[in-house]
C-alpha cells in the first residue's frame, strides 16, 4: 500500500470521526457544535495540510531512493563489467603465467647447454694454451737452428770471400745462368753478388718438391721432401708460381721426409707461399 493511499484512509477516518462529532454536537447544542466544527476543521485542515507535507516529503524522498536505486544500478552495471574485463584479464594473465613457465623450462636447458659449452670451451682454451706452450718451444728451437744457420752462412761467406779469384773463370758462365734467371724475373746484379752460391747448384741433383710450409717473421720455409729424397744443407731451390718466378730458397735443415730453410730476401720477387713449386734445377 501506498503512502498516498494509506494517508487518504487517514483522513477518511479523521472526517467520519468529524463528521460524528460534529452530529453528535448539532444533536445537543447548535452553536457549540458549530464552533466545535470550525475548530475541528481548522485543526483537520491542518493536519490535512501537515500531511500533504508528509506525502510530498515521501514522495521527495522516493524520487531520491529511485534515482539512488538507478545509480546503484548504474554502478552494479560498471563494476559487472569490471568483474568481466577482470575475469578475461585473470585468464590472460593466467596463459601469461603457463606460457612464461614453459620459456623459464627452455631458458633453464639452454642454460644448463650452455655451461656445458663453457666448459667445453674452458677445456679448448686450456688445450689451445698447452699447444701454444709447445708451438713457442718449437719456435725457440727454430730460431736456435735459424741463428746457428746464419752463423754458418757469415762463416761460408768469409771463405767464398777468400775464393774469388778461384772462381774468377766461372763469371762468362754465371753471366749465362744470370740472363736465363732474369727471363724468369731474377734481377741479375743481386745474383752476382751471390755468385758463390752458384758452384753449390752446380753439384745439386735435380729435385722438385713443393711449399708446404711458411713463416714470413722468420724466413722460414719448409719443403715437402727430405733426407729420404737425397736432399742435403745448402742446396738451393729456386721458387716458381706456375711459369712465375718467386725466390731462392737454401735449406738448412733436413729430415727424413721434409726439410726447411731461408729465403733470399734480395733475390725475392713476391712473397712465397704453401703450394708453390720449387726445385734444384728448372
Amino acid at each position: 500500500m501506498s503512502v498516498v493511499a494509506k494517508i487518504l484512509i487517514v483522513l477518511n477516518l479523521v472526517l467520519a470521526v468529524a463528521f460524528l462529532s460534529g452530529a453528535a454536537s448539532f444533536l445537543g447544542q447548535k452553536e457549540a457544535w458549530k464552533k466545535k466544527h470550525t475548530d475541528l476543521a481548522a485543526a483537520t485542515s491542518a493536519e490535512i495540510a501537515d500531511l500533504k507535507d508528509q506525502v510530498q516529503a515521501k514522495e521527495n524522498d522516493y524520487r531520491q531512493q529511485q534515482q539512488m536505486a538507478n545509480d546503484y544500478k548504474g554502478e552494479r552495471d560498471t563494476a559487472v563489467a569490471k568483474m568481466e574485463q577482470s575475469d578475461a584479464a585473470n585468464v590472460q594473465l593466467k596463459e601469461n603465467f603457463n606460457r612464461l613457465q614453459a620459456d623459464l623450462g627452455r631458458l633453464s636447458e639452454t642454460y644448463k647447454q650452455a655451461l656445458a659449452q663453457i666448459d667445453q670451451l674452458r677445456n679448448d682454451k686450456n688445450n689451445l694454451i698447452n699447444e701454444k706452450d709447445t708451438a713457442l718451444t718449437e719456435k725457440r728451437d727454430a730460431i736456435g737452428k735459424m741463428n746457428d744457420a746464419v752463423t754458418e752462412q757469415k762463416r761460408l761467406e768469409t771463405e767464398l770471400a777468400g775464393l774469388q779469384d778461384t772462381v774468377a773463370g766461372l763469371e762468362k758462365q754465371i753471366v749465362a745462368m744470370a740472363k736465363e734467371i732474369e727471363s724468369a724475373g731474377v734481377m741479375l746484379q743481386a745474383y752476382k753478388d751471390k755468385f758463390g752460391t752458384i758452384t753449390e747448384w752446380i753439384n745439386v741433383p735435380a729435385l722438385a718438391a713443393k711449399v708446404s710450409g711458411v713463416n714470413a717473421e722468420h724466413n722460414i720455409v719448409i719443403l715437402s721432401i727430405g733426407m729420404d729424397d737425397g736432399v742435403k744443407p745448402g742446396y738451393e731451390f729456386t721458387v716458381y708460381r706456375g711459369d712465375k718466378y718467386v725466390g731462392k730458397v737454401i735449406v738448412d735443415d733436413v729430415q727424413k721426409d721434409h726439410c726447411s730453410g731461408y729465403s733470399k730476401k734480395e733475390l725475392q720477387s713476391g712473397d712465397i707461399a704453401v703450394g708453390d713449386d720449387a726445385r734444384t734445377r728448372w
